[in-house]
């Protein structure tokens, strides 16, 4: 997609575009790290705690992290994109 000079994040769009990239990576990176910490998380609570509890206490415990990491998920992208929309709405209203 072809901006104006000016660039679609402010008169310093270049360097906006980069820290722009440079904040995908951060979350893109923050991302994966929730996800495989999740996901490390169930397996060594089932493999090292799981048998001093009953199983529903262990059903328990996956599905709340089942939850959480998504919700995780969602935060850590939402507040991006929020910022990203508000960037953009004010470069596409123009001055005034």
């Amino acid at each position: 997609m072809e901006w104006d000079a000016e660039g679609p994040f402010g008169e310093e769009g270049a360097c906006e575009e980069v820290q722009i990239v440079g904040e995908v990576r951060r979350r893109l990176l923050a991302s994966i790290t929730i996800v495989v910490g999740g996901a490390v998380f169930v397996m060594l609570y089932l493999g090292f705690y799981a048998m001093r509890f009953p199983w529903y206490s262990n059903l328990t415990v996956v599905l709340s992290t089942i939850a959480v990491v998504p919700a995780l998920l969602l935060a850590l992208w939402v507040h991006w994109g929020l910022g990203v929309a508000q960037r953009l709405a004010q470069h596409f209203r123009g001055p005034g």
